[in-house]
C-alpha cells in the first residue's frame, strides 16, 4: 500500500515538473529549457540544433526522439543521466534513419516502439520524480538501477542498430568472396 502511494505521489510530482519544464520563464520570455542550458554552461543554440529529429525519418521515430530531448533537458547540466539520454538519441536517429532506407519494417524497431522505449519513458518520469527527494539510500538505489537499465538499453539499441546492417555486410563478404575467387581463377592472385 505505501509503495502505491509513493508512487501516486512521484507522478504527481512528475506532472508539476512537466507544467514547468514547458511554461516560460516570465522574467526574460526564454523558455525554462534554454535558462537551464545557460546555468548548465551550454549554449541554448548549440542545445537547439540537437533537439529536433531529423525530418526524413519516421513521425514515431521524431516524437521518441523529441521526448528524450526533453527528459535530457529537464534534468540538471551535472547529472550522470544526461550522457545516457544524448547516447540514446544518437543511437535513434540512426536506426530510424536506417529503419526508413530499408525495403520492409525491422521487427526490432517495432519491439523497441512497443515495449522498450515505453519502458524508456515510464522510468525515466520516475527518475525525473526521485530527483526532487531526499539522498536517502532507497531513493539514490532507485536511482543507480534506473541508470544501470539505461546503459543496457543503449547497449541493446546499439545491437538493434548493428543487426540492421547485417544484410549489407552479407552482400559485401558475398562480393568480397566472388572477386577473390575470380583473382584466383584469372592467376592474379
Amino acid at each position: 500500500m505505501g509503495i502505491l502511494i509513493a508512487v501516486a505521489v512521484i507522478a504527481l510530482i512528475l506532472v508539476a515538473l512537466m507544467l514547468m519544464m514547458f511554461r516560460k520563464d516570465e522574467t526574460n520570455g526564454h523558455s525554462a529549457g534554454a535558462n537551464a542550458a545557460r546555468k548548465a554552461g551550454i549554449d541554448p543554440a548549440e542545445l537547439e540544433k540537437k533537439e529536433s529529429a531529423p525530418k526524413d525519418i519516421s513521425k514515431a521515430g521524431q516524437e521518441w526522439i523529441k521526448k528524450l530531448v526533453d527528459a535530457q533537458k529537464a534534468l540538471p547540466g551535472s547529472d550522470p543521466m544526461r550522457p545516457r539520454l544524448a547516447k540514446m538519441q544518437e543511437t535513434l536517429t540512426a536506426i530510424y534513419t536506417r529503419d526508413e532506407q530499408l525495403s520492409s519494417r525491422d521487427d526490432n524497431v517495432r519491439k523497441m516502439e512497443t515495449y522498450y522505449l515505453p519502458t524508456v519513458d515510464k522510468l525515466m518520469t520516475r527518475y525525473a520524480g526521485l530527483l526532487n527527494e531526499p539522498d536517502v539510500e532507497n531513493v539514490t538505489k532507485s536511482k543507480e538501477e534506473i541508470r544501470g537499465a539505461m546503459d543496457q538499453v543503449n547497449g541493446a539499441f546499439d545491437k538493434v542498430l548493428n543487426n540492421m546492417y547485417s544484410d549489407d555486410n552479407l552482400d559485401i563478404s558475398t562480393d568480397i568472396a566472388v572477386m577473390d575467387k575470380i583473382l584466383e581463377r584469372d592467376a592474379l592472385k
